[in-house]
């Protein structure tokens, strides 16, 4: 009887967490894996299960150090080599998993990266989701999908879930419009729960924290304004450094949140560097090694104004009075579902419309703040049906060796 029990306690079920990273430059999909393992967890001792954990997602880049506490998490680098091999290492690692949670690094289950990018996250799903495999896409943005051809792709990847969880109401309505009713369900950005620690405000100085996008600031990946943005971002960047630098008794701060060694565009502490050659008073933040040391740093701040929507999220589930700078409707649909009144608008606004909302939620940031503590509740409340599907998911599994 004794041995049995032993025996029974080593047993795990396995879960893979596809399209995660644990050591990203792009502290948002970082953030997502550690709110997610968080989830998982929780949900396990809820089933009363023991979980073993694997992470699938893009090899990593080496911006940043794994994080301590991870190693008995294995991680497996997708490529198309290994995508396309029947007998890969990585095939072979999805097929051992009894649950899938495909989070698809957040926004990227659309074809506003490219096609290309779309049919790696499709043909990944389609593999996650083979052999009766619970394959669960975790609170995510669906689409846009701006062709016919990308549209099908999408519903041909969407076949093989057992559920769908929207991060935002327009990802709702998209899969309640292409037949994905009565499998889907509205939550939340998983990353309201990543933890932190409450950093005391600063005595008697205004703490403002800007994080610059390294992809708005240069126009893009091309630089041609592929993201179609109705207002120059370098502009409004400037005019925002200089009102806040002009401001009595304010520390201002720069905070990077996607970090990239080889795409010089994508990256924010590039961009930072840049403006603080220009304006020395400007105060770097970090470079992080992690989102939780991010989202501590800005729960300090007095207010923040943000072009990466996970630095926005950071900051704003931190209790900071925040100004999403929205270049996608993630951010519109996101920010709508909390009922959070003040949003600038990218592809709408001009420079001088968004200069008017931001400083306008400066001067008001007291009332704003009330607003930001009511849309955690409510993010709190809307995640609560993804964890509940989690435990019950894991609850129905029978453990392996």
């Amino acid at each position: 009887m004794t041995n049995n029990t032993s025996h029974q306690s080593t047993r795990s079920i396995i879960v893979g967490l596809l399209w995660h990273s644990m050591a990203s430059g792009n502290l948002g999909v970082v953030a997502l894996t550690f709110s997610q393992i968080a989830i998982v967890k929780e949900a396990a001792e809820r089933a009363g299960k023991t979980v073993k954990i694997k992470v699938f997602g893009w090899q990593l880049d080496g911006s940043i150090p794994m994080p301590d506490g991870f190693e008995e998490i294995e991680y497996i680098g997708v490529n198309a080599k290994a995508l396309l091999s029947p007998g890969s290492y990585l095939r072979k690692s999805l097929t051992s998993c009894q649950v899938v949670l495909d989070v698809g690094e957040g926004d990227s289950f659309s074809d506003i990266y490219g096609l290309k990018r779309l049919v790696y996250l499709c043909l990944s799903k389609r593999l996650a989701g083979a052999g009766g495999r619970r394959m669960i896409l975790s609170p995510q943005t669906i689409g846009p999908f701006s062709t016919t051809s990308s549209a099908i792709l999408a519903r041909w990847a969407l076949a093989s879930a057992t559920q769908v969880f929207a991060r935002d109401p327009l990802s709702k309505q998209y899969l309640d419009e292409n037949g994905q009713v009565t499998k889907s369900q509205e939550a939340i950005d998983m990353a309201f729960r990543l933890p932190f620690v409450k950093r005391a405000k600063q005595g008697g100085r205004i703490q403002i924290g800007l994080n610059v996008s390294g992809l708005l600031f240069a126009g893009g990946y091309s630089g041609k304004n592929e993201l179609g943005l109705t207002l120059d971002f370098v502009e409004l960047t400037h005019r925002t450094i200089e009102w806040a630098l002009a401001l009595p008794d304010a520390d201002v701060w720069l905070i990077p949140h996607v970090m990239s060694r080889d795409i010089p565009e994508e990256d924010d502490v590039h961009a930072s560097k840049k403006l603080i050659s220009q304006y020395p008073r400007l105060q770097l933040a970090g470079p992080f090694n992690n989102p939780c040391d991010a989202k501590t740093f800005m729960s300090g701040l007095d207010f923040f104004v943000g072009g990466r929507m996970h630095a926005c999220i950071g900051a704003f589930s931190a209790g900071v009075p925040t100004v999403p700078l929205a270049y996608s409707r993630k951010f519109n649909g996101l920010f709508a579902s909390l009922k959070y009144p003040v949003l600038v608008d990218c592809k709408k606004m001009s420079v001088g419309e968004a200069f008017s909302t931001m400083t306008k939620a400066y001067d008001e940031r007291e009332k704003l703040a009330l607003d930001v503590g009511a849309g955690i509740r409510l993010a709190h409340e809307k995640l609560a049906c993804y964890v509940d599907y989690v435990a019950q998911t894991l609850l129905e599994q029978r453990c392996h060796d």
